[in-house]
């Protein structure tokens, strides 16, 4: 059968060169270029090499080696840049584990993957039966400052996402996969070594990917902005202007409250730097990308590209330029395949769909992953024979789409995964571990408010749940954004005429709850009309499901209606322990 003509995107790269080959190229040209700025700390070119290359020995020692798995479990600094590229160097494949998600989790990714050992800024992880070298006290002293020869067919680094069968899934990714990613998006944005990136995603998301090792594919210049301070709008706005960020990444939420902050606040000469922000991770509004033209574009000429793509096609696999786009049906496309890649809407028969028609979108070519580490099973269900290019694999996304005028157009998900400001969760994962709870015997988790972005849970079974016990649970196997912020016992679900039960009348049974609850107090009741949903005053931010980007909104809302400027030091989320002492401060400073 005939594919399409757009689907041709074959591209010469240098497949045998790896994603550390290129730092290396760099450092020889520039070695007293500075490579990353952190703060008021940096480091150069060669300052970087040689400390991943002194590593990468130290790791080469401890019979690290080719196909092994190294956790990297370092807060966003130098020092995880240097035991990112140490790992690469070594032969190994980088598994980034936060340090904020919970003991079970991190123990279920080092065994799933079965990693050699971890990488910390700490003495010891003996909870996982592994060897862990604090990277702050190795030896600087006797080691070699060779760059190491490393295979470009080996493994570049395993990523874990939400899985529907109740455990996550590690993704596999090897280097020619990242080159082919990266090299593109140099060519495809003239980026060069002009440009200064800035590092913000969490390093265990696959957008991470790009940020951490593109501006060395340039000969450009890295920024990382401070853990932590990834939704305060502040802090980024001051990053971008006192280090001259021209390329960053935005979650379309993530942007959405950021625009607004710029609306309310004002401050687009302060980032009239920044030449090119790129969105994905979520489906891209058209009325976001009218709000992002009528400010960035109109007065720093800032240009706007919504790429598309998952965990387990090396992170984007399309492109679509949004600098000047308008529509009259308003709807944004995902655009066209990069280098190396076919995009195929195929029916439930598995034949390609004609122009126009929607069916589920199939991913084949250079930047399709390996499979999941050691779960073969899962693997052959979601990476399946080409047919179209006998030979090789595609992967089946559950994401539904369709060719429309040369570029594809996203219309949600075949499945019950969604996208929370980025975050892709499974919801039957939550589900399997709600009813792993007794007294439960079935749960329903649905996601509500705008763009989707709370969980709550219906649950049945012999009686009503404790919730606080709960909650703790859950927080022994699930991170924070993936624990309901509600939990509502219901007797019976609504089917539909398949005697399934109907998910949808389930998210609608939330929302006629919430349309009838009403508050007296005049800031919780801007709060709520920001959330979208009932909260508790004496619930933490963290148990109210209001993220740092949440934050940004409520702040925004806030200081507008009862006209007042919140102080710089309190535009942190975590000044605000309880929502109460959120309505407390405003109340000081209304009067």
């Amino acid at each position: 059968m005939m594919v399409m003509d757009n689907n041709y995107t074959k591209h010469s790269y240098p497949k045998e060169k790896t994603v550390h080959c290129f730092f290396e190229e760099a450092a020889q040209k520039h070695p007293n270029r500075i490579a990353i700025e952190f703060g008021n700390d940096s480091i150069t070119y060669r300052e970087l090499n040689d400390s991943a290359n002194m590593l990468a020995a130290v790791l080469q020692k401890s019979n690290v080696t080719i196909g092994d798995i190294v956790v990297v479990s370092i807060e966003r600094s130098i020092n995880m840049m240097i035991a990112i590229l140490a790992i690469l160097k070594s032969g190994a494949a980088y598994l980034p584990i936060s340090i904020n998600i919970p003991e079970k989790r991190k123990r279920y990714y080092i065994e799933t993957a079965k990693a050699k050992l971890i990488l910390s800024e700490r003495d010891d992880n003996t909870l996982f039966n592994i060897s862990n070298i604090n990277i702050q006290k190795t030896p600087k002293k006797g080691v070699s400052l060779q760059n190491p020869q490393v295979p470009s067919d080996a493994l570049a680094y395993v990523i874990f996402t939400s899985g529907s069968t109740g455990n996550p899934k590690g993704v596999m990714i090897k280097h020619h996969s990242v080159v082919n990613r990266l090299l593109w998006m140099k060519e495809q944005y003239g980026l060069c070594e002009e440009d200064i990136f800035l590092q913000k995603t969490p390093y265990s998301f696959d957008v991470s990917v790009w940020e951490i090792f593109l501006w060395f594919f340039c000969g450009a210049k890295l920024c990382l902005l401070k853990p932590g301070h990834e939704g305060n709008a502040e802090t980024l706005i001051n990053t971008i202007h006192s280090h001259g960020v021209t390329a960053c990444h935005f979650v379309p939420s993530v942007m959405s409250a950021f625009l607004e902050f710029l609306s309310h606040r004002g401050g687009l000469e302060r980032i009239a730097c920044l030449k090119n922000v790129f969105s994905s991770g979520e489906a891209l509004k058209y009325d976001l990308i009218i709000k992002f033209n009528n400010m960035l574009t109109k007065e720093n000429k800032t240009n706007l590209h919504n790429l598309y793509g998952p965990t387990e096609a090396t992170v984007d696999v399309t492109f679509f330029d949004c600098t000047g786009y308008s529509s009259e049906d308003r709807i944004v496309p995902i655009g066209k395949p990069i280098w190396n890649t076919k995009i195929y809407v195929l029916d439930e028969n598995g034949e390609e769909c004609i122009d126009g028609e929607k069916g589920e979108l199939y991913i084949s070519g250079d930047n399709v992953a390996m499979g999941y580490i050691n779960n073969s099973e899962l693997t052959e269900k979601s990476f399946v024979p080409d047919p179209f290019c006998v030979g090789t694999m595609m992967y089946k996304t559950g994401d539904l789409g369709r060719w429309n005028n040369g570029n594809i157009e996203f219309f949600g998900r075949a499945d019950n995964q969604v996208k929370i400001h980025g975050i892709r969760i499974e919801l039957e994962e939550i589900e399997n571990h709600i009813v792993g709870y007794e007294p439960i015997t079935q749960a329903i988790v649905v996601a509500i408010g705008d763009d989707e972005k709370s969980l709550i849970a219906y649950y049945s079974g012999e009686s009503a749940a404790n919730t606080a016990p709960l909650i703790d649970y859950l927080s022994e196997k699930l991170p924070a954004p993936m624990i309901p912020v509600e939990f509502i016992f219901v007797e019976e679900f609504p089917l539909n005429q398949n005697g399934k039960v109907d998910r949808k009348k389930v998210g609608l049974l939330y929302r006629e709850k919430s349309a009838t609850d009403c508050e007296s107090n005049e800031v919780m009741m801007v709060i709520k009309e920001v959330v979208e949903r009932e909260i508790n005053e004496n619930d933490s931010f963290l148990r109210s499901d209001i993220d740092s980007i949440t934050f940004i909104k409520i702040v925004v809302a806030l200081e507008v209606a009862f006209d007042f400027e919140f102080d710089d030091s309190m535009l942190l989320i975590t000044n605000f322990p309880t929502v109460q002492s959120m309505v407390n401060y405003v109340e000081s400073k209304k009067s």
